[in-house]
């Protein structure tokens, strides 16, 4: 499996063994599984309503999730922290500044994999072509257009119950 490694990623490591950053590796390209994953968090999310923020957040996490393999941070006895979802989320997904780095080499490396079939697809879903025929529904009923309605007064007739008043 081919990797890149994006370096200076801010140390999360206890005493910060690492002043020059840590590592973070990546997949240099995404399995299927993964692809498929990220495809379904934009379509759910643009289905909801999410607002574009919310999407390109959800979007991010999960490029964290299944893009790294792995990475230079150490704990307290010095030795390497696992890769596991479990410390994705403590160590980079609950730092915006530790996790923004390593999530824009994801987007660099993965956006146009995931999401160009998906704009295609929405392209071609929406492409307008000449038809033979109307496509509108057939009228039902009477072609005849409306009667004309007999326009309003706009005039009063005094009566013999109407009292003119002088000034």
């Amino acid at each position: 499996m081919d990797t890149v490694a994006v370096p200076g990623v801010e140390c999360p490591c206890p005493g910060t063994p690492h002043p020059e950053g840590d590592v973070v590796t990546l997949r240099s390209r995404l399995g299927l599984s993964a692809g498929t994953q990220l495809q379904t968090v934009i379509v759910q999310a643009n289905q909801s309503g999410a607002p574009v923020g919310e999407v390109a957040g959800l979007l991010a996490e999960t490029y964290l999730r299944v893009g790294i393999t792995d990475w230079t941070f150490v704990d307290e006895a010095g030795k390497p922290v696992p890769v596991t979802p479990e410390n994705i989320e403590r160590l980079l997904l609950e730092d915006f500044a530790r996790a923004t780095p390593v999530a824009d080499k994801c987007d660099e490396l993965y956006a146009g994999t995931v999401l160009g079939p998906l704009v295609n697809g929405a392209a071609k879903s929406s492409r307008t072509t000449p038809t033979d025929k109307s496509t509108s529904r057939p009228a039902t009923g009477s072609r005849r257009s409306p009667k004309r309605s007999k326009p309003s007064s706009t005039f009063t007739t005094l009566t013999g119950a109407t009292a003119t008043t002088s000034q």
